[in-house]
């Protein structure tokens, strides 16, 4: 066979993968999606791929333009399964995912350029993942976008969500924060069911674009039964979303709750931190908690997290002791015996100095505004090493709870859900060269990983008056950003569903960057979800509260600002005593997803396949980060 006749047997073979040939006068079946878009440029599926990307970023990130949520994954999923290249139909999805996560989290960038490379290349083969599944069902099953498109999405965003401890960040429901009836539904199905509904409108646009509304029959046109279906269905559920939103805004059991004073202070933070900037940033907060316990009388005020440097727990002995060597060395009990450590260094002179004298100012604090202190803070423990000579090092990213009787109480909470890479470096004892790559590429010369706690802890307080009590739980930082650990501290396995959260966070070191609104409007979501008030003190912003169905009230602001700049703010929370659905269940919708996706994958890779290694690699890959997800998920 020649050249061109090879070549015009390829050309004929495409246009029947993508073209829907009739005989003349024979109808199509109302089942069928007609194949009438294709696209063979390249180019244009790169363009659309953009489009996609631009959209979804105006969305989350621009006032007044999350609509475009309901159309931005048309022209992706268009190019997707229409283009004629396989080949380009990934390149195009791997390449919007780099471009929207690129966009959308420059902000790691300031922290560590190799981080932010990985990172967005790791979330971009959710898109590419996402694309292979969509083409696959457009091209083999000819099933409707309207229900496809939302149940692998949210299936993706739940496996995003647990992999490498999850990054339940910017889902697709989170654009509509501001749409507080449509967002009532995720006290029962999470914020994947927002998700949900924002990815069905998409996939219905794009069933419309794929078959024709009418289908020519002997007896005239009729409707087609496809886009009927999807039309009612996305008609009822959004109709029952907004009656369901309208009630549960307005049907709570509340409760007044206690007084809480916000502290924002403005330190933007960098990887060296010098000892002697933390009298400063002490000295601020004192300051600023001062004039709110004179204005406001709480009976709680927050500072952010780790604003109490360098640590409070436990109490810190100074004695310097001969040792023979040059400079000072430090004694501290550990197990009621004396064990030297050294060589010391003058940093670690500052932080001992540093943390007596906090420990020793924070309680008297609290005694003068007559009032619960909650502050986030380093916690460390000494552990003698076998030599008996030198001690061993371990620390929490914790928050401690100061009484107005000026004690500090023993009971602490320490965070959980460490962040990988920045809290601490996975994989680090079993296989240390990772550790060595890591400290190559990371802004730290050191291991700097922390032990993370348990168990949530959940704090008491009463109210100044003392009619009241309260009972309150702490994530601090992205804690707050994993549905399903915000769903335990909420609903505790002993004592019943807790009054209130308070998050502490520390995002100086975005420099008021994008990341302070994201890291928001998660906060957003989790107070729906499980119809629960939250408090959230932030350094450098933004802080302030939500009420249990999803609204911000409140917020730390300086003309007109809320990132980037210091104050207080104070509100008296409303307790909901409403359990919802989710805070029961926990991710059943999304876990319903989820299967529905890895079935739709399965199906995948049981067909033919022109190119093995393809097959391979998503095969690979889909398995590495289910192994992942499972295995977190049962621990």
């Amino acid at each position: 066979m020649s050249t061109n006749e090879s070549s015009a047997k390829d050309r004929i073979d495409t246009e029947a993968d993508f073209k829907v040939a009739l005989p003349p006068g024979e109808l199509l079946p109302e089942h069928y999606l007609d194949r009438k878009l294709s696209i063979r440029s390249g180019r244009r599926v790169l363009l659309l791929g953009l489009l996609s990307g631009i959209a979804l970023t105006l969305c989350f990130n621009v006032p007044g333009l999350s609509w475009l949520a309901f159309i931005a994954l048309v022209p992706w999923v268009v190019a997707t399964t229409a283009s004629s290249s396989t080949a380009w139909a990934m390149l195009g999805s791997f390449l919007l995912g780099l471009t929207f996560w690129g966009v959308n989290v420059y902000w790691v960038a300031q922290i560590t350029l190799g981080g932010y490379l990985g990172q967005c290349v790791y979330l971009s083969a959710y898109f590419l993942l996402g694309g292979w599944l969509l083409r696959h069902c457009y091209q083999r099953r000819r099933l409707p976008f309207f229900l496809l498109l939302p149940i692998i999405w949210v299936g993706l965003e739940l496996l995003r969500g647990h992999v490498i401890t999850g990054f339940s960040w910017l889902l697709l429901g989170h654009s509509q924060y501001r749409w507080i009836r449509l967002i009532q539904i995720a006290d029962l199905t999470g914020a994947y069911g927002v998700s949900f509904i924002v990815a069905m409108t998409n996939g219905l646009i794009v069933d419309l674009l794929l078959q024709p509304l009418f289908l020519r029959t002997k007896s005239g046109s009729k409707p087609s039964v496809v886009v009927a279906v999807g039309v009612v269905t996305l008609v009822g559920l959004g109709v029952f979303t907004l009656l369901y939103g309208t009630i549960q805004m307005y049907s709570g059991n509340f409760r007044a709750g206690p007084k809480v004073a916000l502290i924002q202070e403005n330190f933007p933070i960098k990887v060296t931190r010098a000892p002697e900037n933390d009298l400063e940033v002490f000295e601020k907060h004192r300051q600023s908690t001062l004039r709110a316990g004179q204005i406001f009388k709480p009976d709680l005020i927050v500072w952010p997290e780790s604003m109490a440097q360098p640590f409070l727990y436990p109490k810190v002995v100074e004695q310097v002791v001969r040792t023979g060597q040059e400079g000072p060395a430090f004694e501290i009990p550990v197990d009621g015996k004396p064990t030297i450590l050294f060589p010391p260094s003058q940093f670690n002179i500052t932080d001992f100095r540093n943390g007596e004298y906090i420990q020793k100012e924070l309680p008297k604090l609290a005694q003068k505004v007559n009032s619960y202190l909650l502050v986030g803070s380093p916690a460390r423990t000494y552990i003698s090493n076998p030599d008996g000579r030198t001690i061993r090092i371990q620390s929490w990213n914790s928050a401690f709870l100061c009484r107005p009787d000026g004690y500090i109480l023993n009971q602490r909470y320490d965070k959980i859900h460490l962040v990988p890479f920045s809290e601490y470096i996975p994989l680090r004892k079993s296989f240390p060269p990772l550790l060595k790559l890591v400290i190559y590429f990371s802004p730290y010369d050191f291991d700097h990983s922390l032990e993370s706690g348990s168990a949530p802890e959940i704090f008491a307080i009463t109210s100044r008056d003392g009619k009241s009590n309260y009972r309150f739980a702490t994530p601090i930082c992205y804690e707050g950003t994993v549905p399903d650990l915000c769903r335990k501290f909420v609903l505790p396995a002993r004592g019943g569903k807790i009054d209130f959260l308070v998050n502490i966070s520390n995002d100086g070191w975005f420099n008021a960057s994008w990341e302070l609104n994201q890291h928001l409007v998660c906060y957003v979501f989790r107070a729906v979800e499980n119809r629960i008030p939250i408090a959230r003190a932030v350094n450098t912003g933004i802080s302030g509260f939500v009420d249990s169905t999803g609204r911000l009230h409140d917020l730390v602001s300086k003309n007109g600002r809320t990132r980037g700049v210091a104050g207080i703010s104070s509100a008296q929370l409303q307790i909901d005593s409403r359990v919802s659905l989710y805070s029961r269940t926990g991710d059943w919708f999304a876990l319903l997803c989820g299967l529905g996706s890895l079935i739709v994958f399965v199906d995948s890779m049981l067909g033919q396949w022109k190119h093995r290694w393809a097959r391979t690699l998503l095969l690979l890959m889909t398995m590495v980060m289910l192994a992942d997800a499972i295995g977190r998920w049962l621990i």
